[in-house]
């Protein structure tokens, strides 16, 4: 699916945990051009330059969590925080 020559990704997709500002960057930069946004309407949006914007889309800029909840918001996304799986206890491993 496309809108405005963009690909769409396909609704349901479902983002791995985020691992750094690379994967911040491709999250926002998806959610954008899903939107059908460019960079520049984006910050026009948000309050937010477009140096920023661009910035944190490339991985050079790591975004606060109140400007990077903003700018999914404005391309119509959140984040839905789940705690990731517990690792076993030290006191509970034993040797093999």
């Amino acid at each position: 699916m496309t809108r405005s020559g963009r690909t769409v990704p396909p609704s349901g997709v479902t983002i791995q945990p985020l691992r750094g500002r690379a994967d911040v960057g491709a999250l926002l930069r998806a959610a954008r051009h899903a939107a059908g946004l460019s960079v520049r309407e984006l910050a026009a949006r948000t309050g937010t330059s477009r140096s920023a914007v661009s910035q944190i889309e490339n991985g050079t800029r790591e975004p606060g969590a109140g400007t990077l909840l903003r700018l999914l918001a404005a391309c119509g996304y959140t984040l839905r925080p789940e705690p990731l799986p517990q690792p076993p206890r030290i006191g509970s491993m034993r040797p093999s």
